[in-house]
């Protein structure tokens, strides 16, 4: 099945009657929340730096393996300087993804025009499958990297639910392609997105005859453009159709659980500090480990409050 058809099945597979509108207001929201999600990470980023990539767990020869296989991914000056200056590369990748974040803020008002303020299926075009996409793939981006972080930071003993090491290895290749796409100069997402209109692929997701995959196939589009329409399956579900309910309570339940886990630990953690010299360094690499347990926790409760909205 085409990446187009499969979106447009989204809505075919389900009644008019589970078929829903959203305000613009709301996926501007959603757009606000992945930029502070970004800068969340890069603050964590930020905290570990300068540690030495040291092995010694299994969850940190996991992650280390895993990073520098995202780092050969990368333009090989990219992946070079990584190798010296581990996390270069993420930090430069997500200063653009934020740059691009921004500029999609900034054109919000002409890529979602709607009606009345309320956005449906015939107020998108590939455009607004891109943007969504790219959001999605951003999240993604986000997540694999505060996995990472917690392999990394992980003590012998500790303990990482199975699927978040799953998620760690299964994600790598897909995002240092998307990583790529970011880097490339000329792949700044609006500029994309106007590239798309000039060769008159921005075409609309339903008008009052047939579906986009009537107009245009998926030839018409580049591989990451693909990639990005593709990523915009689970945003366009959770936002459009009343019967992802379902969907959108286990995304809940799957942050609660992780949140619940994560202020255990900084429990744990928190709990070891004590009688300890607080000018020690074991006090200050301990401490620097509840401040990251601490930053997931408050991204969770940002993702938690998108999510029940």
């Amino acid at each position: 099945m085409s990446v187009l058809s499969a979106i447009t099945n989204i809505f075919k597979s389900n009644s008019k009657e589970d078929v829903t509108s959203t305000d613009r207001h709301e996926i501007l929201r959603n757009l606000l929340s992945t930029q502070q999600y970004v800068e969340a990470v890069l603050r964590l980023i930020n905290v570990i730096k300068d540690r030495p990539l040291d092995g010694g767990t299994p969850y940190k020869d996991v992650a280390i393996i895993t990073y520098k296989q995202f780092s050969n991914d990368l333009p090989h000056h990219i992946g070079a300087k990584a190798s010296k200056e581990p996390f270069s590369d993420l930090i430069s990748i997500f200063n653009l993804v934020d740059s691009n974040l921004k500029g999609i803020e900034d054109n919000f008002p002409s890529l979602f025009v709607g009606r009345e303020g309320k956005i449906d299926e015939t107020d998108l075009r590939a455009s607004s499958l891109v943007v969504f996409g790219y959001i999605q793939m951003t999240d993604d981006l986000c997540t694999w990297t505060k996995i990472l972080l917690e392999h990394l930071t992980s003590d012998t003993g500790d303990m990482i639910p199975p699927f978040r090491t799953k998620f760690l290895k299964n994600n790598t290749k897909k995002l240092a392609d998307f990583s790529n796409f970011v880097l490339s100069s000329h792949n700044q997402i609006i500029d994309v997105i106007s590239q798309m209109q000039k060769k008159g692929t921005d075409a609309v997701l339903k008008n009052s005859d047939a579906w986009i995959d009537a107009f245009v196939h998926d030839s018409h589009y580049s591989m990451m453009e693909r990639e990005m329409i593709a990523a915009a399956t689970m945003p366009i579900a959770m936002i459009f159709i009343r019967t992802a309910a379902s969907l959108r309570k286990w995304w809940i339940e799957f942050l609660v659980n992780n949140r619940e886990w994560l202020t255990a630990k900084v429990i744990f953690e928190t709990e070891k500090l004590n009688g300890l010299d607080p000018n020690s360094a074991q006090y200050k690499k301990l401490k620097r480990t509840v401040d990251y347990y601490s930053d997931l926790i408050s991204t969770y409760d940002q993702r938690l409050e998108r999510a029940r909205s």
